[in-house]
């Protein structure tokens, strides 16, 4: 598609490219896209959105929810797609900061989240427990068990580290995270990370900032530890790079992994990137993960919802299971 017109705030149109070298090979090799343009509204307000979904202003709409998607297909013949979502909320340590350099302080944070809790309340039991690589990356996820092993919810046994640690029952910690935002359910995160916490026995020192001030000072990792939102990542190597020393961007921004403090977590997150053959990679990708959580995680993704993505009837061949992949995907069209 090409850019025919663009309104900041309201919205832009395309137009399909005549250009465009790919073809349909499941359909004679028919030109594509087979849509002659797209127009794109900017509606912040979701009740607005919805609505405009609903009176068929828009043919695609994504749901809060799964409570919503069942609400709006009642009585309708809206398609809806229920695909995995990468993206997360994560509890990030800064292992260059008291308490976090010790192990077991960062292993008392991996056991203190009860992961089932935030999939029950913030999504109606529409997601899945995330481990250090999330769910929706397939083969490259520890499965359920491992995970179970790795960092089950044990607030005891969180207790019993701290007490190990700094021989006290508690430990005082500063968590920083956005005010007042509802990006990915952040607002309901937060309550339930709290009381988890708590009952871990983390002593937590509320820091919350104004979204801009968060930012910057995740980006600078000027803060001792952080509830953070997170981007889409449909690649495995990313969420190891939040490990590494360097950050998740190799820049020395956002994180400091566990790899500052052992070199060899930083040698095996950079020996899994040049692997090439898939077998070994996996198992590559797998050890990778069991040894970082050997050592106490410094950046803890909670879980991974489902999307339910809303079709007009007369949108076609719908791409499904592709993540943001799917906008690249041209071979849909509209009926009628």
């Amino acid at each position: 598609f090409m850019l025919k017109s663009y309104t900041e705030g309201t919205g832009a149109s395309f137009d399909a490219n005549p250009n465009y070298y790919r073809k349909d090979d499941k359909n004679n090799n028919e030109q594509v896209p087979y849509i002659a343009g797209l127009d794109v509204k900017i509606i912040t307000d979701r009740a607005t959105l919805r609505t405009a979904f609903q009176s068929k202003q828009l043919d695609v709409y994504t749901a809060a929810n799964v409570d919503e998607a069942n609400e709006l297909k009642a009585g309708s013949n809206y398609t809806v797609v229920r695909d995995p979502v990468n993206t997360f909320i994560a509890f990030t340590m800064n292992p260059t900061k008291d308490p976090w350099k010790d192990d077991r302080i960062r292993l008392a944070a991996t056991h203190a989240l009860n992961r089932q809790e935030f999939i029950d309340r913030v999504y109606s039991g529409e997601a899945k427990a995330n481990g250090l690589v999330h769910w929706p990356q397939g083969a490259a996820a520890l499965s359920e068990s491992e995970l179970e092993e790795l960092q089950g919810y044990d607030p005891q046994k969180s207790r019993d580290l701290i007490k190990a640690a700094t021989g006290q029952d508690t430990v005082k910690v500063k968590i920083m995270w956005p005010a007042e935002s509802a990006i990915e359910e952040h607002s309901l995160h937060l309550p339930i990370f709290l009381e988890q916490m708590k009952a871990a026995g983390f002593e937590v020192e509320a820091d919350a900032q104004p979204f801009g001030a968060w930012l910057d000072n995740y980006t600078n990792k000027t803060y001792d530890a952080s509830l953070s939102l997170n981007q889409i990542y449909e690649y495995p190597e990313f969420n190891l790079d939040f490990q590494h020393s360097e950050g998740p961007a190799r820049n020395n921004i956002y994180t400091v992994g566990v790899g500052v403090l052992y070199p060899e977590i930083d040698k095996a997150i950079d020996d899994v990137k040049a692997t090439t053959d898939p077998e070994e990679f996996i198992k590559a990708i797998h050890d990778v993960q069991k040894l970082i959580y050997s050592k106490g995680p410094t950046f803890l993704p909670i879980v991974s919802p489902y999307s339910f993505t809303m079709y007009q009837e007369r949108v076609k061949n719908i791409p499904k299971g592709l993540g943001a992949s799917a906008l690249f995907v041209n071979t849909w069209w509209l009926e009628g």
